[in-house]
C-alpha cells in the first residue's frame, strides 16, 4: 500500500489528509495564482524579477528567490527579447539615387526587358541569430534573378542565378 512506502501510517496519513491548509501553504497558492496572471498578462515575457515588482505594486511582498522557487515547477520562464537588426543609416552625405521610375512598375508600361530592376533586404529570425536575405528581379519579365542570404548584411559578394 501507499502508507508502506511513504513509511507512515494508516491514522497518520488520512490525519494528513484531512488537515486544512497551512496559512504558508494558502499564501504560496495564492502567490502563485497571481504570477500565473502576471506571466500569462506578459505573454510570457516576465521573468522572477519584473513579475516581483508586480507583486510588490498590489500589495504583495516576498523576494525574488521565492517568486523564481514558484515559477520553477510550473516551467515559467520569461523570453529574451531579440533586438531587431538596423541596417539603415540615413545620416550621410553621399548622393541619393534620381527616381527615374517615379514609383511606375507595371510591366505593361516599362518598354525595354531588361532595363528594370528590383531589390529588397530581408531579415529572417532564427534560434541562433539573425538571416539575411537579399533578392533582385526584373520588373518587366517577373523573373527573380538572385537571391543572396548571410549571417551579415554584406551582400556585395553576391552573385545572380545564370
Amino acid at each position: 500500500t501507499m502508507c508502506r512506502v511513504l513509511m507512515v501510517s494508516k491514522a497518520g496519513f488520512y490525519a494528513w489528509r484531512k488537515r486544512p491548509i497551512s496559512a504558508h501553504g494558502a499564501r504560496e497558492a495564492k502567490l502563485r495564482h497571481h504570477i500565473l496572471e502576471f506571466h500569462e498578462a506578459s505573454k510570457k515575457r516576465y521573468g522572477s524579477r519584473p513579475i516581483m515588482a508586480n507583486l510588490r505594486e498590489i500589495g504583495e511582498r516576498c523576494g525574488r528567490k521565492r517568486v523564481f522557487r514558484i515559477m520553477r515547477p510550473a516551467r515559467l520562464r520569461g523570453k529574451r527579447c531579440r533586438a531587431f537588426p538596423v541596417t539603415t543609416n540615413s545620416n550621410h552625405c553621399k548622393q541619393i539615387a534620381e527616381n527615374m521610375l517615379e514609383q511606375t512598375f507595371a510591366p505593361e508600361v516599362i518598354a525595354f526587358p531588361n532595363r528594370v530592376w528590383a531589390g529588397d533586404i530581408t531579415y529572417i529570425r532564427t534560434q541562433e541569430r539573425w538571416l539575411y536575405l537579399a533578392v533582385f528581379a526584373r520588373i518587366r519579365l517577373r523573373q527573380w534573378r538572385g537571391r543572396c542570404l548571410r549571417i551579415n548584411p554584406n551582400f556585395y559578394e553576391a552573385r545572380g542565378d545564370r
